[in-house]
């Protein structure tokens, strides 16, 4: 598989997903689910074919596009594809947080661009906090009301071995800059 956007060719063993291949070869594809659902890691295919399994949340008019998900695609060509397909990236400033229960937490971000601030119900924000060195992208329903035009409020639960989730509730502040992307999803 090359990747145009970057000049980087890599190997991508049969039966292995894109994701798993890029990650293999230290190519840093956002990604949050792994199974075909958030559309996290949307790559773009230019050329070549792949199969992808059902489900996957592309619709018709991307597909037609060549997007796919690196998550859920197996190359079953030569292919060349780009990686730009991640979306714009600004930074959210967490402006309150409300402890919801002993494992809970809501952080109300704040976002410059007016883009950021419209969703609809049923949307998620995908965060990408840097922790020990590396960006950790992570798909949050919003949990704030899509009449609320000022900030985009997020619940986080605390998870055992979650990386995201626990550097949320033990680290964040207010005041902190979290890396995040438009609101998606239906």
């Amino acid at each position: 598989v090359l990747f145009k956007d970057i000049s980087l060719t890599i190997e991508v063993p049969e039966g292995t997903t894109l994701l798993e291949a890029a990650e293999e070869a230290g190519l840093d594809i956002p990604f949050s689910c792994r199974k075909g659902k958030c559309g996290t890691c949307k790559i773009k295919k230019l050329m070549g074919d792949v199969s992808v399994a059902e489900g996957a949340a592309v619709s018709e008019v991307e597909a037609s596009e060549g997007v796919v998900l690196s998550c859920v695609s197996k190359a079953t060509t030569d292919l060349v594809c780009e990686t730009t397909l991640q979306g714009e990236e600004l930074q959210a400033e967490v402006v309150e947080i409300v402890e919801r229960t002993s494992d809970t937490k809501s952080f109300l971000l704040f976002f410059e661009n007016p883009q950021y601030k419209t969703f609809e119900p049923g949307q998620f924000i995908t965060i990408g906090p840097v922790i020990n060195g590396k960006k950790n992208f992570r798909c949050y329903s919003i949990s704030s009301s899509c009449e609320n035009n000022d900030h985009i409020e997020i619940t986080i639960k605390r998870q055992k071995k979650g990386v995201v989730s626990n550097y949320f509730n033990d680290s964040v502040k207010v005041g902190d800059k979290i890396p995040a992307k438009n609101p998606s999803g239906h």
